[in-house]
Formats: structure tokens, sequence, C-alpha cells
């Protein structure tokens, strides 16, 4: 009796101790927990983009087309330089260093393009008022070469750019008695010259603008009604429509081709937007509101080779003048 009294002893104690040690290690672990509870961080305020518009070019004269030149922070575009005659010029992106790069007497140089190594320009050219237009290559720095003979034909040709491999030229040629217009490709010599396709309903047809799908054998289009189109750059081939929508007014290819940049009139102004050349992946890049210090944006567009910003004809609030702006922090 007395060892089992004993053993009840010992066994409380026990009892009593694996209780105590079971209480101290809980309490142990609870400390533990408090102690490596994270702090929160504090959330940062994003900074806000804010979009901006730089004035290139500041002056009583309406620009026109525009290019950026290869491997330079250079940008063209033409110009009148009086009444009857464009030439066409260049300035740096910080709107400085503008200079003239080909005029000549009586010539007049409208809608420049550059090749991809940035030595050519082709472009539409005529005498005085250009009663018949012809497109021409100037070697920078050097001579200048007529590719078309319009004279003998009483045609216009206009609006030539250059394919993104350098090799070709499109063009349209326009028939002002028959009102239609035929997109041509040739080579740089004016040789070659293959009739890709003809829009002969009307004057509502006719051809607005024009670009290479850089790193295909695609051309884009709208029509001056207002239609976006693409074609295989190959004899007798049938456009075909991008986009169901109309509005369209000018079109340009992304640096690699994935998608196309275009101006389309927006209520009594315009909007920038991209779209796919299948048609999808429709968005607004930029829109009119979004930058206070411009009044409005015009249809001649083109991107920075890196895509980092866009160079755009647009008015300030004054709507007096275009002038040529580069706009950054948009999308």
């Amino acid at each position: 009796m007395q060892n089992c009294r004993k053993c009840r002893v010992v066994f409380i104690v026990v009892l009593v101790l694996f209780v105590a040690l079971t209480q101290s290690l809980w309490s142990c672990s609870d400390d533990d927990d408090d102690d490596n509870t994270p702090t929160p961080t504090p959330t940062a305020t994003p900074t806000p983009i804010i979009p901006t518009a730089l004035r290139l070019t500041q002056d009583a004269a309406t620009e026109q087309f525009i290019r950026t030149l290869p491997g330079t922070d250079t940008i063209l575009f033409d110009q009148p330089r009086d009444d009857t005659h464009y030439a066409i010029y260049s300035v740096s992106l910080n709107g400085s260093c503008s200079k003239t790069l080909i005029t000549s007497g009586p010539n007049t140089y409208h809608e420049p393009d550059v090749n991809p190594t940035g030595t050519h320009l082709c472009y539409a050219t005529g005498v005085d008022d250009a009663a018949v237009w012809e497109i021409g290559l100037y070697e920078i720095g050097a001579s200048e070469t007529i590719l078309t003979n319009n004279q003998s034909l009483g045609l216009d040709s206009h609006h030539p750019v250059f394919k993104s491999d350098g090799s070709q030229i499109a063009y349209y040629r326009r028939n002002w008695a028959d009102k239609y217009d035929t997109l041509v490709v040739m080579d740089m010599t004016g040789s070659h010259e293959t009739e890709i396709c003809t829009l002969d309903s009307g004057a509502t047809n006719y051809i607005e603008a024009l670009d290479w799908l850089n790193g295909t054998n695609l051309l884009i289009f709208t029509s001056k009604s207002g239609k976006l189109f693409r074609v295989e750059a190959a004899a007798g081939a049938t456009p075909s429509r991008i986009d169901d929508h109309v509005g369209y007014h000018t079109c340009f290819s992304y640096p690699d081709g994935s998608a196309i940049l275009c101006a389309q009139s927006y209520g009594t102004g315009q909007q920038y937007i991209e779209i796919k050349p299948d048609g999808t992946g429709k968005r607004v890049l930029v829109d009119p509101a979004e930058f206070p210090m411009l009044g409005a944006i015009y249809c001649q567009i083109c991107w920075l080779p890196d895509r980092s910003g866009l160079i755009a004809l647009a008015q300030d609030t004054t709507l007096t003048d275009f002038d040529v702006f580069l706009l950054k922090n948009f999308d």
C-alpha cells in the first residue's frame, strides 16, 4: 500500500511538471509569433504620367509629310517655301538644327520618304505648280533622279514609300480624267514597274495614304472615303478591308510590322489609334484631350524608331498654323 501511495505521488508530480512545461512552450511559441509578425510596408504613391508635347518647328508655314531619318535624331518634313513650291527640310528632336535638304529653282518637292539606311529620299516632284507630278529619288548630299515619265501619259504620281528592305518603291498613279488610282511598285532605278491594283469607283475611292507593312510584301493604304485596306504587292492582287469602320486618313506601319498606326476621325477632330494587320486589337493611342497644350492633332504621324514617342502634325491652343510636335507619355 505504501508503495502505491509513493507511485501516485510520483505520477502526480510528473503530470504537474508536464503540464507546466507544455504551457511554457506554448507561451514561447506565441511570443515568437508576435515577434516575427512582419511590419506592413508603406504603399508608395505612383508618380503620375503626364503627357508632353514638345514643339519642334514654329513658323508661318504648314508642314505636311513627316518621317524619321534612320540612325539619327532627325525628322524630315515637307513645307511650302512660297505660294506654289514645297521643299524638304529636316529638324532635330530637340527642335534645333533646322535646315533645307532639297529645293531647286522652279521645282516643288512633296511627300518624302526615306530608305532604311538613310541614304536616299523618294518624293513626288514637279515644276512650278506641278501640273504633272513625277516620282523622284535623291541621294542625300549628291544627285536627283526622276524615276517616272508621266509627262507623256497625262498622269500624276504620288506618295512614294520604300519597302522595309529598301529594294522597292510603291506609289500610286492618278488618272484625273477617268477618276481612278493605280497602285504601282518599282525598283530604285524606276524599272520593273508592276501594277498591283486599281481603285476605279470615282473620287471617293482615290488613295489618300500608303505604306508598306514592314517585314512583309503587303501594302496598306487608306482611301478618300476613309476605308483602310491591305493588299499583296503582286500584279493583279485584290485589296481587302482591314476594318469595317471608316474615318481613316493615314496609315503607318509599326517598325516591326506588328501593327498599324492610323489617324482616324473622332467627333470634330482626330485621334491616333493602333490596329493589327488582321483588323484585331484596335485601341486608341492618343486622344487630343490628353494634351491640353494642343488645340488639334492632324493626320500626319510617325513613330520614333524605338517607339519612345510619336512625331505628329498638330496645332497649339491658338489653332493657327500646324507645326511638328514630339508627343510622349501618352500610353
